[in-house]
């Protein structure tokens, strides 16, 4: 038996003493046993460190007797991509999370008041560790070992071959992790641990933003956000903790932390069931019965502590503004959309109109909204916005203008009223600087989105013979030759092209790896403030004399990337405030 499994079977022993420990403990009020779960809990994060680390050892070392090392790396591999591919397939991803939950744990342990309550709530997080590590143990164990060691592996997905891809699932993770805490806290004490939640949110909107920055460069379909079910599954707990950082207290607070919590777990089932097609699904796994009766458990845990202290005045119905109300109907509408689209792809492919026709408005609703909860003055506003919703609608129409309408409306609000904080001297903290970053980043998100997903053109199979030229959209595009590159990992493919005066570099990467996709061609973009122009390599003609490319027109794309990292940037000052 390997070292990196026995350190699991260990961590699962001292996640059940821990449970035990912190549940007896609290029962008998006994501060012996309170500190054994303690310590128990460190030791079940220094275990699942260990594996992690020896894991990650057995990639860097191309050890093909294991089958998880086999079927996701090879010997040519960059040692960058080696560590990444420990968590790209479901086993490796799966004990990244149960090592970032208890690695969280240990810190929230030291960081919180310990009190009675703190440990009745880590009874509930050790056990969820517990679960994690039980699945990892008995259904993705990541070092089960092959009948032979294989000379090479078959590789990591040349499509996961990317920076982003490095980043991206610890990001996502940790967000999953952290949402532990708030919900764990909420069903013991009703204390919601806004801290947490944010940390939570900031993650996943850090994991959500390398995913869509990855879907745009790498995939070569020229969009950032496909609607795909497993993309969504990371948005829906994304959408509540959203939700819930608007409200303190009350029984509205509570069942957006469950939600968020349980929204957490269906991502996991989303993604690892096979349930529902998705081209970042993995394959169809006995994992799926197991996550749903996770969330029936502490689903019905979550109803009984609500139940046993519906009179705790923490849970009681607060008293709500108008706005906020609002904001909420709101909110519940657009996660009710994206979660009907999301899991309707059980039983039909559901395209992206859906979205469009039913999340898009909502979204723009509530960027509306957040420039009328600011406002104090609407007349200079609704005059900007009212002149640039006017000159959009001329060039692209009505929905364009809208969307422009509610940005302008918005953001000059926003910007605005600031602006009179700092003429009237008043000290500005990361507080103030994180709602305003925040809220703006959701108005340039929803004007970007609007105008990519309504106005994007595109040209599919535009064929270009070498030293010749098409004319498309007014730019005029030709192809300028070829050349071939390889190294130990791949050979390379390179076309240049010519988009009017400027030169862009398209690559086709040919693996030396036994896989079926071992094929990947580049895309590159020329950016400009209004829109990229957006070129993805198809293929080569069998001379090299041709070369089969799309083309997309990108409006406002810029402002999608601006608005994430307002949110990102937000985000942080909001926690280090």
């Amino acid at each position: 038996m390997d070292f990196g499994e026995i350190s699991i079977q260990f961590a699962l022993i001292s996640s059940l003493i821990s449970t035990f420990s912190f549940a007896y403990g609290s029962f008998k009020k006994d501060l012996r046993l309170l500190k054994i779960g303690e310590k128990a809990l460190h030791f079940t994060t220094i275990l699942l460190l260990s594996s992690l680390t020896i894991l990650i050892y057995y990639f860097l070392s191309d050890n093909f007797s294991f089958s998880y090392v086999y079927f996701n790396s090879d010997i040519h591999l960059p040692i960058y991509y080696k560590i990444s591919a420990v968590w790209a397939s479901k086993e490796g991803s799966l004990l990244l999370w149960a090592f970032c939950t208890s690695f969280l744990a240990s810190i929230f342990v030291n960081v919180e008041k310990m009190d009675l309550n703190l440990a009745k709530s880590l009874i509930i997080v050790c056990s969820f560790i517990f679960s994690l590590i039980s699945i990892v143990l008995f259904t993705s164990n990541p070092f089960t070992r092959l009948a032979y060691t294989h000379p090479n592996g078959l590789g990591l997905n040349p499509l996961l071959r990317t920076p982003e891809m490095i980043f991206h699932p610890p990001a996502i993770f940790l967000g999953y992790a952290a949402v532990t805490f708030p919900f764990a806290t909420a069903l013991v004490s009703k204390d919601f641990k806004r801290n947490w939640i944010l940390l939570s949110w900031f993650f996943l909107t850090i994991g959500i933003f390398l995913g869509a920055w990855w879907a745009y460069k790498t995939l070569g379909w020229g969009g950032f956000w496909a609607w795909d079910p497993v993309e969504n599954a990371s948005l829906l707990p994304w959408i509540t903790l959203t939700a819930a950082l608007h409200i303190k207290r009350g029984k509205e607070s509570y069942f957006l932390i469950v939600l968020s919590f349980l929204l957490v777990i269906l991502a996991t089932f989303i993604t690892r069931s096979g349930i529902i097609k998705s081209v970042h699904a993995f394959s169809q796994s006995l994992q799926g019965g197991v996550y749903l009766i996770i969330i029936l458990v502490f689903f019905a845990a979550s109803i009984y502590a609500y139940f046993k202290d519906r009179d705790d005045e923490k849970i009681k119905e607060i008293k709500m503004s108008t706005t906020l109300s609002v904001f909420l109907l709101l909110m519940i509408f657009f996660l009710s959309a994206v979660f009907a689209g999301t899991m309707s792809s059980i039983f039909t492919s559901v395209n992206r109109f859906y979205y469009y026709t039913t999340a898009l408005p909502v979204f723009g609703l509530i960027a509306a909204l957040i420039g009328i909860c600011f406002a104090k003055n609407f007349k200079i506003p609704i005059v900007l916005a009212s002149i640039s919703s006017l000159a959009v609608f001329f060039l692209v129409g009505i929905i364009g203008a809208l969307a422009t309408f509610i940005f302008s409306f918005s953001t000059s609000i926003l910007m605005l009223e600031f602006l009179k904080k700092l003429n009237r001297k008043v000290s500005i903290n990361f507080g103030d600087l994180s709602k305003l970053l925040i809220h703006l980043g959701i108005v340039f998100l929803f004007v970007g989105s609007t105008f990519v997903w309504m106005y994007e053109v595109k040209h599919e199979n535009v064929k270009i013979n070498r030293l010749d030229a098409v004319e498309i959209e007014g730019l005029k595009i030709s192809y300028e030759g070829a050349l071939m590159k390889q190294d130990d990992e791949k050979y390379t493919l390179i076309a240049f092209i010519k988009l009017n005066n400027k030169t862009v570099v398209l690559k086709q990467y040919v693996y030396k790896i036994y896989r079926s996709d071992r094929v990947v061609n580049s895309v590159d973009t020329i950016n400009y403030l209004t829109h990229d122009v957006y070129i993805a390599l198809k293929g080569f003609s069998e001379d090299f004399n041709a070369v089969t490319v799309d083309l997309y027109i990108i409006p406002l794309i810029f402002f999608v990337w601006v608005g994430f990292y307002l949110l990102m940037i937000g985000g942080y000052f909001a926690l280090v405030r």
